[in-house]
């Protein structure tokens, strides 16, 4: 699988994502500002490591751009499609994974995961999106390409 991209802060000291919801939001989302071209793959897996100093619930959606929608309108009203929650504990750094598999048909259309956390700060690291490519001679599925940030 394709290592996912660090971020690095200043000084070599690691540095994440801080996701600080507002006090009145009850939840914070964090998305790309556009969609995926899908490159024809079915099975696509979100993973990546998250930190919250309280328990917290991390919850990936994956939101497809319907056909003849433009980007913007399908952003503000294309479905959010659930794929899976997990609970973060206090203090603790958590390994998370997500695998979605889209229905026939969709593997067409551009596609964008989504995180969502409770109303608490969380911190998030080593983002990866990796869709899988389904090889002809029924081979197992193999990793083809990795969207990292």
């Amino acid at each position: 699988m394709a290592q996912p991209m660090r971020f690095w802060g200043h000084l070599g000291a690691a540095a994440a994502l801080a996701l600080r919801p507002d006090t009145a939001a009850s939840s914070a989302t964090v998305a790309r500002t556009t969609f995926f071209r899908n490159g024809n793959a079915r099975r696509y897996t979100l993973v990546g490591r998250a930190r919250s100093d309280s328990a917290a619930t991390l919850a990936a959606f994956v939101q497809l751009q319907p056909k003849g929608s433009g980007m913007t309108k399908a952003i503000e009203a294309a479905a959010r499609r659930p794929i899976g929650t997990t609970a973060l504990t206090s203090g603790a750094w958590t390994d998370f994974r997500f695998d979605v598999e889209l229905a026939p048909g969709d593997e067409d259309l551009p596609l964008r995961p989504l995180l969502q956390v409770d109303g608490k700060p969380v911190r998030i690291d080593d983002i990866a999106f990796v869709a899988w490519d389904e090889p002809a001679n029924g081979e197992p599925p193999a990793p083809g390409r990795s969207y990292s940030r």
